[in-house]
């Protein structure tokens, strides 16, 4: 029988390297934390009470993947963690129960991201250098760009560059040059632009279809919003991923006018009043959820196309 406190349901499944199912359940309490931040993602999910049998078996040499689905109240299932390569475990007595803990992070980034590589490239624009590094390092899979001006992508220098060490580093190093950030999703890298306001019109930014409209319904705690930043709290949202874009017009936010002493409640104050734009790239994404305790949020940083003063936060993402 399925535990699902709250309404909330949570299934694990931890496959080996041919993808063949070694452990199922929806029936123990599942605690998970999924960060999808800058060069790769990385979880933990907690599990109590499984079986001395099971343990050993997840404990193994053996590489072991783990996957996550999640529903609210018998809502369609939707993945929240795909596929993660499981890198430690850990088992814990914690009187009247036992937890075992799962570390897992991309499983991009055990097959790949440590590997060698060591290449020239010739009339080199930016995209066709991040192919191929890629393939330099035995990487053929699919490959997303985000909110690219098109000329900083297919540009073409012609002077050779050479590329030399981990792919990790390599990757890095041009993201610090280009001004993109590297993520890993499932079996797919995605590269994101951070796009700056005088180029932001020539991005899909303004146009993409990949747009979520947040509301202040959703919300489990008040949006924190800044020029340059925005911290946003809601119910887990499986869909929220870096790169995502994020339309704050419906969001409800307070006010305090000039002279202090009024506040103003009303929809489309921060479009007007903080940011001048209504979307946001997300660029941090942080989902909990258990199917037992009251946890079932997801956190997201997200930056307009502008170059504001950046907001302090708990900078629970580093």
């Amino acid at each position: 029988m399925a535990v699902s406190k709250f309404g909330q349901y949570v299934l694990l499944q931890v496959h080996d390297k041919n993808d063949k199912t070694v452990f199922e359940s929806d029936s123990l309490k599942i605690n998970f934390d999924v960060r999808i931040i800058a060069d790769f993602s990385r979880a933990k999910i907690t599990i109590c009470n499984l079986n001395q049998e099971t343990i050993q078996l997840l404990m193994k040499e053996d590489s072991h993947y783990v996957t996550v689905w999640t529903s609210l109240h018998g809502s369609e299932r939707q993945k929240v963690i795909d596929g993660l390569y499981v890198s430690n475990a850990l088992e814990e007595l914690k009187l009247p129960q036992s937890e075992f803990s799962i570390y897992a992070y991309s499983k991009l980034k055990a097959e790949y991201l440590e590997k060698p590589v060591d290449l020239k490239v010739t009339q080199p624009s930016l995209k066709k250098v991040i192919i191929q590094v890629l393939d330099n390092a035995g990487y053929t899979g699919q490959v997303e760009f985000k909110h690219f001006p098109s000329d900083i992508l297919s540009y073409v220098n012609y002077r050779p560059t050479r590329r030399e060490g981990t792919l990790l580093s390599v990757l890095k190093t041009l993201g610090k040059e280009y001004g993109f950030t590297m993520y890993t999703d499932g079996n797919k890298f995605t590269f994101m632009y951070k796009a700056k306001f005088a180029n932001a019109e020539s991005t899909e930014l303004f146009f993409s279809k990949d747009s979520i409209k947040l509301d202040t319904s959703n919300m489990r705690a008040n949006p924190r919003l800044g020029a340059g930043q925005l911290d946003v709290t809601s119910n887990l949202d499986p869909r929220i991923k870096p790169a995502v874009v994020l339309d704050i017009t419906d969001l409800i936010a307070v006010d305090i006018g000039e002279q202090q002493d009024t506040l103003e409640l009303a929809r489309n104050l921060v479009r007007k009043s903080i940011a001048g734009k209504s979307k946001y790239q997300a660029s941090e994404v942080q989902h909990k959820g258990s199917n037992w305790e009251d946890v079932w949020l997801t956190q997201v940083v997200a930056y307009p196309p502008t170059q504001g003063t950046t907001m302090p936060t708990d900078k629970w993402w580093t």
